[in-house]
């Protein structure tokens, strides 16, 4: 699936639904890959977005390392997660998501250390609720394997509208 370009290949657009939106077609020559979020909204309040990476093997599930801030108005709350369960992109506690509110964004992975498996993120997202709040962050992750899938997930309800792409570079 998706087209193939000189430097890379994109994947096949996915409109957002379900707790979950998993791209497992990462291919083995990716040394950077590129997910764009365009106006993805969730069913509830208290959101938390998350990203899992993993080998053949699944997702992996331990040793995300992450920090990042959320920015509601004026207000910074800092957020992070060493030796976590995921990528946390957006925290709901360092500020609000609603029911109403569309995310838009990139986030970025970088492999750092091919020996090793080992990549780099970093994101930006801007959230249009009522007090335009922005989220950013970085972490790292080394993989027991070569990445062949990545997973976004809330923490409750579902993604009800949206759309997330994946571009692959070589």
């Amino acid at each position: 699936t998706g087209v193939v370009y000189g430097i890379g290949k994109e994947d096949t657009l996915q409109v957002a639904s379900g707790a979950t939106v998993l791209f497992n077609t990462v291919p083995s020559w990716a040394k950077k890959i590129v997910i764009g979020i365009d106006a993805l909204s969730f069913s509830t309040t208290s959101v938390i977005l998350s990203l899992q990476i993993g080998p053949t093997g699944g997702l992996e599930t331990t040793n995300y390392n992450s920090g990042g801030m959320g920015l509601a108005g004026t207000t910074a709350t800092r957020f992070s997660s060493a030796a976590g369960n995921s990528f946390v992109l957006v925290n709901s506690a360092a500020a609000a998501t609603t029911a109403a509110c569309q995310l838009y964004g990139t986030i970025t992975l970088d492999l750092m250390q091919a020996s090793s498996n080992k990549w780099t993120l970093t994101s930006q997202i801007y959230n249009n609720d009522t007090t335009d709040s922005y989220y950013s962050m970085a972490g790292a992750k080394s993989l027991a394997g070569t990445m062949t899938q990545l997973q976004l997930a809330v923490s409750v309800g579902t993604m009800d509208a949206g759309n997330v792409n994946v571009t692959y570079i070589g």
